[in-house]
């Protein structure tokens, strides 16, 4: 399986993607979908920081957040 299709299947089952420091190093992103009215994604709800800051605990505690805010997001929109 081919890198792309590996992060994909990982923000599939997670609900929300992650980007320990792919693209920058030493950065961290966490993002979550925001979807319109019709429900097709819109949006993203997004974190970011500097690794150090991104604990294995914290993500799971920004992912559970994001999971949280961007549905409600979602309902508004």
């Amino acid at each position: 399986m081919g890198e792309v299709r590996k992060r994909i299947e990982e923000t599939r089952a997670a609900g929300h993607a992650t980007n320990p420091g792919l693209l920058v190093q030493g950065s961290c992103g966490m993002g979550a979908a925001v979807f319109d009215a019709a429900g097709q994604p819109a949006w993203a709800l997004s974190i970011t920081g500097i690794e150090a800051r991104f604990s294995s605990e914290r993500r799971a505690k920004l992912g559970r957040l994001l999971l949280r805010l961007a549905p409600a997001l979602s309902e508004k929109y």
